[in-house]
């Protein structure tokens, strides 16, 4: 029990370098998809959350919203977004692909608000943690698994 406190004392206590999100930005990725606004730092988007928590407590939904409930629910929207890709390489429709991807984000949201995680925070920190697991120097241009790398 103490090692599954750990880790979620861990993810309310993550911080990044205060350079994570320049680099991140700085990312071929980054630049040949950014926004046109200029992009926030600040924590999880709020407008984002408070519509989906709007939402829900309008709908009284809050109450099916375990965890359990979340992380299943996030399986089968996932579910749904890869059979936009069964038999090719590219979705069917780019339409439905939003409209998918938005119920999975959706649903990740939901349920690291329910745990108090900021996506943010917890995503540069899993990066953070796949960078040192992941060197370039054994890593680039394989799709190995850090375990299979040879040393």
């Amino acid at each position: 029990m103490a090692q599954r406190e750990t880790r979620r004392h861990l993810f309310y206590k993550v911080e990044t370098p205060s350079n994570a999100l320049d680099a991140l930005e700085a990312h071929p990725l980054w630049q040949q998809n950014k926004p046109n606004a200029k992009k926030s730092r600040r924590p999880m988007d709020q407008k984002v959350i408070e519509e989906i928590r709007k939402m829900n407590k309008e709908r009284d939904w809050d109450q099916f919203h375990t965890g359990e409930n979340l992380a299943k629910s996030i399986a089968i929207e996932s579910g749904e977004l890869l059979e936009l890709f069964q038999w090719g390489h590219e979705a069917k429709s780019v339409e439905r692909l939003k409209e998918e991807l938005a119920d999975v984000l959706s649903y990740c949201y939901m349920l690291a608000d329910r745990y108090g995680l900021d996506v943010d925070q917890i995503v540069l920190a899993k990066y953070k943690k796949n960078e040192e697991k992941y060197p370039i120097s054994k890593s680039k241009g394989s799709s190995k698994k850090y375990d299979e790398f040879d040393d």
